[in-house]
């Protein structure tokens, strides 16, 4: 037994589906972009250092058609991504994160816990010019949480990009 099967398809048809393709190329492109987009914002915001949060809250998407942007208006966020060269810091940013990690630098009390007082203020502040100098010295070295998540983007763009063309086909064949 035998099994034929036709396949037509008329010349204003295909007008017809081939007039519709730039809108739905630009449809899926855009939600494929923007799906990379969000990929790349997770990514990020996993990889960022946290002190206070306030930079991997600061991450943010923005979406336009056929473009997504990831990245932070924060001021600390490009030594944090890229890193310094050397140069003194302000003092209050420095000396505050020394002080919210007190314990983890040894400024800690007989009973454990992080050390109060003026006593620690001082020890906090000596800390805070060493840590200063030190930047005035070395630089600071970029973390690179926003390269990372590129990289993490760039490996799944072409399994993306294959799905996005087998549903352009899919639709156009299908209306």
């Amino acid at each position: 037994m035998k099994i034929r099967v036709a396949i037509q398809l008329s010349p204003r048809d295909l007008e017809r589906r081939l007039a519709q393709s730039p809108s739905i190329v630009r449809e899926e492109l855009t939600e494929a972009i923007w799906a990379l987009g969000m990929a790349a914002q997770r990514k990020a915001k996993r990889e960022v250092p946290v002190d206070t949060g306030l930079l991997r809250s600061s991450i943010e998407l923005e979406k336009k058609p056929l473009r997504a942007w990831i990245g932070s208006t924060r001021r600390h966020a490009a030594p944090m991504e890229e890193g310094a060269r050397p140069h003194w810091p302000p003092h209050q940013p420095i000396y505050n994160w020394v002080w919210r990690n007190r314990a983890k630098m040894g400024l800690v009390a007989p009973s454990g816990r992080a050390a109060r007082g003026e006593s620690a203020r001082r020890k906090a502040e000596a800390i805070a010019f060493l840590v200063r100098r030190a930047i005035r010295r070395r630089g600071l070295s970029g973390r690179g949480y926003l390269k990372a998540a590129l990289d993490d983007v760039r490996n799944r763009a072409p399994r993306i990009v294959g799905a996005v063309a087998r549903r352009i086909a899919m639709r156009l064949v299908s209306r």
